[in-house]
């Protein structure tokens, strides 16, 4: 029976090797560790048939402590798959995420603004607009949104989860969609959590901008540099595209071992192990992109348009 328990602790091994495997190639969303995640107790009924299989000798008995998590990770995928998920008792009863609509007016009197955007385990959209800043989406949680003019400065926070809440599942489906002055010199902080970003900055002036994607699956749309634009990436189990204008220049450094690099076009340079460094375009020009990559098990994407 001991020859049981580690077969199937070796299956249970295999089974987060290929759900890896699937992430990284994209043939399976990163979310799907939501569902392993709310799906914790398991731990705790693995750990207590563990203990009575080791109280009664019986080592058939252990091997149900691995079975539980095998069927587990079977079941997160299933429901990943099936995009049904997993949902807290609590959010059940809720037939749909409500919605929310804020704005504040453009000023001619704003040149700068510090912007901070936080979304949750949702689809979330960054672009920019004719108003100074502009969000609305659908979210279980009261969303804070936040404006104040120091000046010629505004700096603003929109958040999907303003209240404090126990998250103990996937959370009920939630949308954020924010759009930024076109008019403005923006320092932005895009913190995606376990959410679809979408980041269409085209049209949207950066002085700097920073991204914790956690787990997520993230799309980043550059413009035009103004000067040397600072890009700071987290990625955790994350897949990340970033495109830029075929004729802006920049420099990507990807910072980790275990995050695989696609680039068809950008130039490869030498680089120090763990860590892989792409550029394009003019390497004199004084408008070009600086960006740090420090990635988890991650895909990169590297494209231009």
């Amino acid at each position: 029976m001991m020859r049981l328990k580690r077969v199937i602790e070796g299956l249970t091994v295999v089974a987060v090797g290929c759900i890896l495997l699937a992430n990284t190639v994209g043939a399976l969303s990163w979310r799907v560790w939501l569902d392993v995640l709310a799906l914790w107790p398991l731990l705790i009924v693995a750990v207590g048939i563990e203990i009575v299989g080791m109280g009664l000798g019986r080592d058939w008995v252990r091997a149900l402590a691995s079975a539980v998590i095998l069927a587990g990770l079977v079941y997160a995928v299933a429901s990943s798959v099936a995009g049904a998920g997993t949902v807290t008792a609590r959010q059940a009863g809720r037939d749909a995420a409500g919605a929310f609509s804020f704005s504040e007016p453009a000023s001619a009197e704003v040149e700068r603004g510090v912007a901070t955007v936080r979304g949750g385990a949702g689809a979330v959209s960054v672009a920019a607009g004719s108003d100074l800043v502009r969000a609305r989406g659908r979210s279980p949680f009261e969303p804070a949104f936040d404006v104040r003019r120091e000046g010629a400065t505004a700096r603003v926070e929109v958040s999907l989860a303003s209240r404090p809440h126990a998250w103990t599942g996937r959370m009920a489906p939630t949308e954020l969609e924010v759009e930024l002055g076109r008019e403005v010199l923006w320092d932005l902080a895009i913190e995606a959590g376990a959410a679809e970003l979408e980041a269409d900055l085209k049209e949207v002036r950066l002085s700097r901008l920073r991204v914790d994607a956690g787990a997520s699956e993230s799309t980043l749309e550059f413009g035009a540099p103004e000067g040397k634009v600072p890009v700071d990436l987290r990625t955790g189990a994350s897949s990340v595209t970033l495109r830029f204008p075929r004729d802006a220049a920049f420099r990507v450094r990807v910072l980790g071992a275990l995050a695989a690099v696609e680039s068809a076009e950008a130039e490869e340079l030498p680089s120090s192990p763990g860590e892989r460094t792409y550029r394009h375009g003019d390497s004199d020009s004084s408008d070009w992109y600086d960006v740090s990559v420090q990635a988890g098990v991650s895909r990169v994407k590297i494209e231009l348009y």
